[in-house]
C-alpha cells in the first residue's frame, strides 16, 4: 500500500514537470508571436503608407512633366518672339538710314528749287527792270534772217529751260516727299510691332516665371515625398528584421519545448519503469511517441492552368523597350513592380503594385527549386525567373526591359514567390 502511495506520488511530480514545461514554453512562443505580429502590423502599414505615398508621387511626377512640357513649348516662343524683335530692330536701323537720306534728299531738291527759283525771279526782274528792250535789240542788231532766228531761239531756249528746271526740281521735291512720308510710315508700323512684340515676351516671361515656380514647389514636394519613402523603407526594412529574428525565436522556443516535451516523457518512461521494477512485474509502459516538426513544402508546385513557359515568352517579348519610373505599361515604359504586375495581369493574375508587397504574394519558393514564372524579390526590386539562373526585368533607365543571367548571384535575393 505504501509502495503504491509512493508511485503515485511520483506519477504526479513527473506529471506536474511536464506541464510546467509546456506552460514555460508555451509563454516564450506567445511572447514571440506577439512581438511578430506587432512587427507584422507596423510594417504592413509601413507598406500601405508607401504605397500610397508612391501614387503621390507618381502624380507629381505627371504633373511635373505636363508644366516641363508647357515650358518647352512656351521656351520655344519666347525664342521665335526674341528672333522677331531683333529683326524688327535691324529693320528700324535699315529705315531709320532710309529715311535720313530721304530727308536729305528732300533738303537738296528744295534748296535747288529755291535757287533755280531765286535765278529766274533775278532774270524776270533784269529782263522787267531794262523793259525788255534786250530781247528787241537782239532781233533789230541782227545781221541777217539766220541771225534774227538765232536770237529769237536763244531767248525762248532760255525761258523754257528755267521753266523745265523748275518743273523738274519740283518734282524731284514731290518724290522726296513721297519718300519721306512712306519711310516715316513704315518706320512707326515697325516701332509698333515691336512694342507689340515686346508686351507679347514680357507676358510670357511672367507666365514662365509662374511656371518655374510651380515646378520648383513640385521639386520640394517630390523630394520630401522621397525622404519620407526612404523613412518607410527602412521602417519595413526593421520590421522585417523583427519579424525574422522573432520566427527565429518562435522556431528556438518550439524546438526547446518539443526538447523538454521529449526529456520529461522519457523520464516519466524511466520513473514507470521504475516503478514496474519495484512492484515485481507490472505491465510495461510505451510512451514519448515521435514527433516531426514539420517547416512546409518549399516546393509548393504550381496550382493554376497557366503556363510558366507562356509568362515568360510573353515577358521577354518586352526585352528592349524602356524603364520609366512609376510606369504601369511596358509596350511604352514601365519600372519593375509595373513590368511584373502587367505580365501576370495578361494572364488574369492579379498582384500587388509595389516591390515589396510583392514579396508576400503567392507562396515562397526555395531557390533550389525555382520554376520559370516565379517571382524572384531583391531588396527594392523584383523581377520574373526564366530559367537557368536567368530573369528579365525593367532594370533601370540605362538599361530598359533586358534579360540578365544573375538571378542567384546579385547578393541581394530575398524571397522567390510563385503566384502560377
Amino acid at each position: 500500500m505504501c509502495v503504491r502511495r509512493h508511485n503515485m506520488r511520483k506519477r504526479v511530480l513527473a506529471l506536474f514537470v511536464i506541464v510546467a514545461c509546456m506552460v514555460s514554453a508555451m509563454g516564450g512562443v506567445a511572447s514571440a508571436t506577439s512581438n511578430s505580429q506587432q512587427a507584422k502590423d507596423k510594417k504592413k502599414q509601413a507598406e500601405s503608407d508607401l504605397k500610397n505615398l508612391e501614387n503621390q508621387m507618381n502624380s507629381i511626377e505627371q504633373k511635373q512633366q505636363e508644366l516641363r512640357g508647357q515650358m518647352d513649348g512656351y521656351e520655344q516662343e519666347m525664342v521665335e518672339l526674341m528672333v522677331s524683335v531683333d529683326l524688327i530692330k535691324s529693320d528700324i536701323l535699315s529705315k531709320k538710314e532710309e529715311l535720313k537720306v530721304a530727308k536729305a534728299d528732300l533738303k537738296e531738291a528744295k534748296k535747288q528749287e529755291k535757287k533755280q527759283y531765286e535765278s529766274m525771279k533775278l532774270r524776270i526782274r533784269y529782263m522787267y527792270e531794262q523793259g525788255d528792250t534786250g530781247y528787241l535789240e537782239a532781233i533789230l542788231g541782227s545781221k541777217n534772217m539766220a541771225d534774227l532766228l538765232n536770237q529769237v531761239e536763244y531767248y525762248e531756249e532760255v525761258y523754257s529751260y528755267d521753266r523745265k528746271l523748275l518743273k523738274n526740281y519740283q518734282k524731284a521735291k514731290q518724290v522726296c516727299q513721297k519718300l519721306e512720308t512712306k519711310v516715316e510710315g513704315e518706320l512707326a508700323e515697325l516701332k509698333d510691332m515691336r512694342t507689340s512684340l515686346q508686351s507679347e515676351e514680357a507676358s510670357l516671361k511672367a507666365v514662365m516665371t509662374r511656371l518655374k515656380g510651380e515646378i520648383s514647389d513640385f521639386d520640394t514636394k517630390l523630394a520630401n515625398a522621397k525622404s519620407m519613402a526612404d523613412s518607410y523603407k527602412k521602417t519595413i526594412i526593421a520590421q522585417n528584421n523583427i519579424i525574422k529574428e522573432e520566427e527565429r525565436k518562435q522556431k528556438e522556443a518550439e524546438a526547446r519545448a518539443q526538447r523538454e516535451r521529449e526529456e520529461a516523457a522519457r523520464r516519466e518512461q524511466e520513473q514507470n519503469n521504475n516503478n514496474g521494477g519495484n512492484t515485481g512485474g507490472g505491465g510495461s509502459s510505451s510512451g514519448g511517441g515521435s514527433s516531426e516538426n514539420g517547416g512546409g513544402s518549399s516546393d509548393p508546385g504550381y496550382h493554376t492552368s497557366v503556363s510558366p513557359s507562356a509568362v515568360v515568352s510573353y515577358a521577354k517579348s518586352f526585352v528592349g523597350n524602356r524603364y520609366v519610373w512609376g510606369g504601369n505599361d511596358p509596350h511604352t515604359g514601365a519600372d519593375c513592380s509595373g513590368f511584373t504586375t502587367y505580365v501576370f495581369a495578361h494572364f488574369g493574375i492579379s498582384i500587388p503594385r509595389t516591390s515589396y508587397l510583392q514579396r508576400s504574394v503567392g507562396r515562397a519558393v526555395s531557390q533550389s527549386n525555382a520554376q520559370p514564372g516565379d517571382i524572384c524579390c531583391y531588396s527594392g526590386h523584383v523581377a520574373i525567373y526564366i530559367g537557368g539562373g536567368s530573369i528579365v526585368h525593367a532594370r533601370g533607365a540605362a538599361y530598359g526591359i533586358c534579360v540578365t543571367h544573375d538571378a542567384f548571384t546579385r547578393g541581394d535575393l530575398v524571397c522567390i514567390r510563385r503566384v502560377l
